[in-house]
């Protein structure tokens, strides 16, 4: 796996000296990719875009286009029309994953349709022509840069995932303050994650930048104490930049400020963790308790005063539903069924 990580890390710190800023852009669903409904941000891909076909998701390529600066991961299917051709010039990647492929109507027979990289480093191309629809079906993983020398086949038979992958993201009340945490699972060349503020949802300010970890296959855990939210209600998220500058953002969250209801959340974040998030202090101790669904105790946890986002791990267990019971020594009586 490092291997993998290592590559995929050496191709970004190559294109970090030249490279503009990325936009995160993913296919949403099967359709063409000149279609705007096809992708998140309701447009088709353009120069300075991370371009992403997730897998099981089909993109039918119909156009005849020229992109600059691009980098982009199929872990589904990119299938090349007839008489198309999409060309990338410096700096851009193409990632295969594991479970993705590039082919065309008719793999093997047609040769109307081209992928094109400016690769003039790659003898065997001898600089155009990466690939053609003669070729048939081209599978992962593979990759190739506009500074390498034609396909790499990874060293490992990895998925190629996106840069941060988020486990949870939650806020909570401490009296006047809002504590804002968040998980992730994995980490590829992360810079910061920028935690944003809003008191419509519409207009939002920066208010805090924390250090991501860069290179991470572990569960990591942070936080940040907002004190200085004002309003009934606060908005927040969080935009997470990777070191060549591409960037994504979070759901929103929202939190009161006024008196209300605790809401507590239970979040699997890996087939042995769970969070417990609550979204304003309990002001006692409080029992977690891990059951099955036929009433044994898998795992049990106390917890004092919690407030925010707590952890609770559960030890080897069969795969399946559970329950997990949140309770104190009032009237705080919460089940909830998880998967794990």
């Amino acid at each position: 796996m490092k291997n993998v990580y290592t590559a995929i890390a050496l191709i970004l710190f190559f294109q970090v000296a030249t490279a503009a800023p990325r936009t995160l852009i993913t296919a949403t669903s099967n359709g063409n990719w000149s279609n705007k409904s096809s992708w998140s941000l309701k447009r088709v891909p353009a120069n300075g875009d991370s371009i992403v076909i997730p897998q099981n998701t089909t993109v039918a390529y119909d156009a005849k286009v020229s992109l600059s600066n691009v980098y982009l991961v199929i872990n589904g299917t990119l299938v090349m029309k007839q008489a198309t051709t999409l060309n990338f010039d410096k700096p851009s990647t193409v990632v295969i994953g594991s479970a993705g492929q590039i082919r065309t109507v008719n793999p093997g027979k047609d040769n109307s349709q081209k992928i094109n990289m400016d690769t003039y480093d790659n003898p065997i191309f001898q600089g155009k022509g990466v690939y053609g629809g003669v070729k048939g079906i081209l599978n992962g993983p593979l990759m190739i840069t506009t500074n390498g020398k034609g396909w790499v086949v990874p060293a490992q038979n990895a998925p190629t995932p996106l840069p941060v992958k988020f486990v949870s993201f939650t806020v909570a009340r401490q009296q006047n303050l809002v504590l804002i945490q968040w998980s992730t699972a994995t980490e590829i060349n992360s810079r910061d994650f920028e935690i944003e503020r809003s008191s419509d949802g519409t207009n939002w300010t920066t208010i805090t930048s924390v250090n991501a970890a860069g290179q991470s296959t572990a569960l990591l855990t942070y936080s940040y104490t907002d004190r200085s939210a004002a309003g009934a209600v606060v908005y927040y998220r969080i935009r997470q930049v990777d070191l060549d500058g591409a960037f994504t953002y979070t759901d929103v969250r929202t939190i009161k400020l006024e008196n209300s209801q605790a809401d507590v959340k239970v979040i699997t974040a890996s087939p042995s963790t769970l969070y417990v998030s609550f979204s304003q202090p309990i002001q006692s101790g409080v029992t977690l308790r891990l059951t099955s669904m036929t009433g044994q105790v898998i795992s049990q946890q106390q917890v004092s005063n919690p407030a925010g986002q707590v952890q609770f791990n559960a030890p080897s267990h069969n795969t399946g539903i559970y329950v997990l019971t949140i309770t104190d020594n009032k009237n705080l009586k919460i089940s909830k069924q998880v998967l794990l």
